[in-house]
């Protein structure tokens, strides 16, 4: 703290610190004033930013929600043949900003949160809710013809070695609560345990482990953060038994449920990337744009894996912003050489959820649980509609 002092005989004196003037009574004597605290943003500087910055973390959901929604009726109309190619394709470039902001949105949830196991509960208890909507409107076979309601099967979904794979993972998750039943550990045994299903109501699928809708994703993409800082600040709790068997309990999920997973495993790396790049939001936006590019239009071998470099070099050069931008033009270089393989469309969707991040001003805004009530409840709609139209 730095005191701002005025002269004995009562005239003002500009605070060094804050450039705030003292007009205190002429009844305080000598080091009376007021305290200021190091560094102070001034109220104007204050006021300019929020205008420059106009988007709170609502609208920035508000957005993400309207985007995913065309994105959603673009590829049910587009399946059904009900709309010009064009149109499909501009909802659905529209659409690709959705998943980005979530990510963005994620990660500062998991900075800001009070409790991060009720919200790590309310992904996993939405992404198994989610599931028969997503399956209803992301499977083919429901849009086909032969889309008909017959008698209900239960089969088996995956190969006999991956739901055992998925078995042990559950073991290591039981193993790393210390043997305790909680809430968490129920919703992850059934999150691990659905994907090992395939549910069909005649030609109809009602639910396929092959294909996990997105909040899956994040919820994977919460779980690295979760242990990325733990062993980053080595915090205090479960032995290292416990640790080791959780972090490769995480291991084999994302290995196993990354493939059917949305986005799968490039989506974890978005959001581990934004995560490494989180102290410069210039930062996070152009790592949003370079994952886009990347994603949708560079087709080569190891691709993927990309984005996730590019997140960490940002992250070793977090101190020199010269080094991140040579960084950055090399990256947008390497991908419009390797490009040529379409995406363009997609790819401006995502630059444009980079610019609405830059436009992120940092405060909440109302609450918007309803997020996770509005995801499963439009997709049923469109998933009930395209079967009865």
């Amino acid at each position: 703290m730095i005191r701002c002092n005025k002269d004995m005989d009562g005239k003002e004196n500009a605070c060094p610190a804050c450039g705030a003037a003292s007009r205190e009574s002429g009844k305080a004597g000598a080091g009376s004033g007021h305290s200021a605290a190091l560094p102070q943003r001034p109220e104007h500087a204050e006021k300019s930013g929020r205008r420059l910055r106009p988007l709170s973390a609502f609208l920035l959901k508000i957005f993400a929600a309207a985007a995913m929604l065309a994105d959603h009726v673009g590829m049910v109309l587009g399946n059904r043949e009900s709309i010009a190619p064009e149109t499909v394709t501009a909802l659905r470039a529209v659409g690709r900003a959705a998943f980005p902001l979530f990510c963005f949105l994620l990660v500062t949830g998991f900075e800001r949160t009070s409790d991060r196991k009720k919200y790590l509960n309310r992904l996993l208890l939405a992404a198994l809710a989610a599931q028969i909507p997503f399956a209803l409107v992301g499977t083919w076979a429901n849009y086909a013809a032969s889309a008909a309601v017959g008698a209900p099967v239960l089969e088996l979904a995956l190969p006999v070695w991956e739901a055992l794979l998925l078995a042990v993972a559950a073991a290591l998750f039981f193993f790393a609560g210390r043997c305790r039943i909680s809430r968490t550990l129920w919703l992850v045994l059934a999150a691990l345990f659905l994907p090992c299903l395939r549910l069909t109501l005649g030609g109809i699928v009602l639910h396929d482990g092959r294909q996990l809708n997105v909040l899956y994703t994040l919820a994977l993409g919460f779980g690295t953060l979760l242990s990325a800082q733990r062993l980053a600040r080595r915090e205090p709790g479960a032995g290292w038994p416990a640790r080791a068997a959780g972090l490769l309990g995480l291991a084999l999920s994302l290995v196993l449920l990354g493939r059917y997973a949305d986005f799968g495993l490039e989506g974890v790396a978005l959001i581990f990337g934004l995560y490494l790049c989180r102290e410069r939001r210039w930062t996070q936006a152009a790592f949003i744009g370079l994952w886009g590019w990347w994603h949708y239009s560079v087709m080569m071998i190891g691709s993927e894996l990309v984005p996730l470099a590019i997140a960490i070099a940002l992250f070793l050069c977090r101190k020199k912003n010269w080094a991140k931008i040579v960084l950055v033009v090399l990256a947008a270089a390497a991908a419009y050489l390797l490009s040529g393989h379409g995406g363009e469309a997609a790819s401006m969707g995502v630059a444009l959820a980079g610019v609405l991040v830059l436009l992120y001003n940092g405060e909440r805004g109302p609450g918007a649980r309803w997020f996770y009530l509005f995801y499963p409840a439009h997709m049923l709609i469109l998933g009930v509609w395209n079967l009865l139209c």
